[in-house]
């Protein structure tokens, strides 16, 4: 080991190890080799592991459920934090939920539903964490999860130094699939959210159930469940039916397009699958060309919702 792989590992322990697969991390199976890679299982390892990062000079990226990420074949040089941190505080009487942003949705969702309190029931089959849920503003045609975040923890540099603050939902100022954090350049430390004030509507745990099992039947017969992907590749670019980035994709030929083990979804145009043994470069030779195929028919640009991460 070099001094700062010593250094690294006497912070921060056992739940630290070097030069793992990327691939083995993801949803999609894709990317290469990042240096260091932490499980945090509470948010004080979150915040030890990213003091640690910023004491030695490396970078750092948080990683949920491994979903709406492409890691590149380069891998990520620097520290990757898995936030494992899944608390939940539910109080019933005022509908309100106190969670940290490590949890998974389905988890939450069956926990509040315990306590007839839902709303979010449109996040079934996400296969994400609250988190990236949050940060990217998940959900569906109608409703996203931002219409519930009354508040947010979160870790960030105020005047030089890491502190936990607390921001207002306005803060994140949540847009279709997007928000404030999601925005800020990649060059600039984000803040990190670390646990979520929701508030969430009285309704019956039966009625609760049922819609979660109505919104992840229709999500398996209309998305390519159970198969390598990232989730939905592209925002859709109106609200329209016809301006949907799986119609546009689908009616451009998109469907046509492979390279190596990529390929787009038969069965939804708006998702590339890792077929078979598909690279990181393969996944984005996809993405461009099929981003090209819209742009000659539709005149259309569109717009990743999944993230690259590491050199490209």
């Amino acid at each position: 080991m070099d001094i700062i792989e010593d250094e690294i590992k006497e912070r921060l322990g056992e739940n630290l190890h070097f030069y793992v697969l990327m691939s083995s991390q993801t949803t999609i199976g894709v990317g290469g080799i990042a240096d260091y890679f932490f499980t945090a299982k509470n948010i004080d390892e979150i915040l030890k592991a990213v003091n640690v990062a910023q004491k030695i000079g490396i970078p750092f990226v948080i990683l949920g459920s491994g979903s709406n990420v492409v890691f590149s074949d380069m891998g990520y040089k620097g520290l990757v934090i898995k936030n494992c941190s899944d608390h939940i505080v539910i109080n019933p009487e005022r509908g309100e939920v106190i969670a940290d942003t490590g949890v998974v949705v389905s988890k939450l969702l069956n926990q509040v539903a315990g306590y007839n309190m839902g709303g979010i029931e449109f996040l079934a089959g996400i296969p994400g964490t609250l988190g990236g849920a949050i940060y990217g503003n998940a959900g569906s045609s109608s409703a996203y999860i931002g219409d519930y975040v009354k508040s947010l923890t979160m870790l960030d540099l105020v005047r030089g130094e890491l502190r936990m603050v607390k921001r207002s939902h306005d803060w994140m100022e949540f847009t279709y699939r997007s928000t404030k954090l999601k925005r800020m350049p990649k060059e600039q430390l984000r803040p990190i959210i670390l646990t979520a004030h929701l508030r969430l509507p009285q309704k019956r745990s039966d009625e609760i159930l049922k819609s979660i099992k109505e919104n992840l039947a229709a999500r398996k017969e209309k998305q390519p469940y159970g198969e390598r992907s990232a989730g939905s590749f592209f925002k859709n670019p109106g609200k329209l039916p016809e301006q949907a980035a799986g119609y546009l994709l689908d009616k451009s030929g998109a469907k046509r397009v492979k390279f190596g083990g990529a390929t787009v979804s038969r069965k939804h145009a708006n998702f590339i699958i890792n077929q078979q043994n598909a690279t990181a470069k393969d996944v984005k030779k996809v993405a461009d060309n099929v981003k090209q195929l819209v742009y000659d028919n539709f005149d259309v640009l569109l717009e990743e919702e999944v993230e690259y991460i590491g050199e490209w």
